[in-house]
This record gives structure tokens, C-alpha cells and sequence, in this order.
């Protein structure tokens, strides 16, 4: 499956949206066509599943800083939330940017409020992150 993902990001990445197609994304990966369709359902059902894992480690990043600065003062935690979310956006930075340029079509927006609500979640239990 991580296979898979790469395969399609380094698609997305290299070529655009306009040439993400199962068959490139199962070629780039080294898998058949049929193994892609074991864990999606098409293009949109992977796409959806990367950006979920993207968010998702910006999401656990943001959390694991909040765990750390907790008691510190204000201006210290703002500044490492900051620089935590940044250095998490930017890990791969031409991942992210190709990602929010397919993001609205795969309700991204939907994915964001999801994700919004996981870290508050995370709130009361960050000591455990």
C-alpha cells in the first residue's frame, strides 16, 4: 500500500493530476492494476487516503509539540506550534502543494474539518501522544 501512495504521489508530483490513472500510479508502484484496486476502489478513493495520511502527520506533529510545551509560557508555545506546523508542512513541500492542488476536488475541505476535530480530540489526552 505505501507503494501504492508513493507511486501515485510521485505522479502527481512529476506529471500533474491530469496524468494520475491507475494504470501509471499500479506501473510506478511495481504492482498489477488489480493489486491497486485491493485497497481502492479508483483514483479518487487513493487520492482521498494520501492526503488523509498527509493531514494526518501534520495533525500528530502539531500534537506531539502541544504535549511538549505544555506549562511553558504562551509566547514559547506559539512559537514552537508555529515552527512545528511549518517544518510539517514543509517535510515534502512539493508533496503538500501537489496535494492541495487536488485536495478541492476530493472534498479536502471535508478531510480539514476532519482532521480539526481529530486534534481536539487529542487535547485532553496529549500527555499520551
Amino acid at each position: 500500500m505505501d507503494a501504492i501512495c508513493e507511486g501515485a504521489i510521485q505522479i502527481l508530483v512529476e506529471a500533474g493530476p491530469r496524468y494520475l490513472t491507475t494504470t501509471r500510479v499500479a506501473e510506478c508502484a511495481g504492482v498489477s492494476v488489480g493489486t491497486l484496486y485491493q485497497y481502492f476502489a479508483n483514483i479518487d478513493g487513493l487520492m482521498v487516503a494520501i492526503l488523509e495520511r498527509h493531514l494526518g502527520k501534520v495533525i500528530e506533529a502539531v500534537v506531539r509539540i502541544c504535549a511538549r510545551q505544555r506549562g511553558q509560557p504562551l509566547l514559547t508555545m506559539a512559537q514552537a506550534l508555529v515552527d512545528g506546523f511549518v517544518d510539517a508542512k514543509f517535510e515534502r513541500l512539493d508533496v503538500t502543494q501537489a496535494l492541495y492542488a487536488v485536495a478541492y476536488d476530493l472534498k479536502g475541505l471535508e478531510l480539514i474539518d476532519q482532521m480539526s476535530e481529530r486534534s481536539v480530540g487529542y487535547s485532553g489526552h496529549a500527555d499520551r501522544v
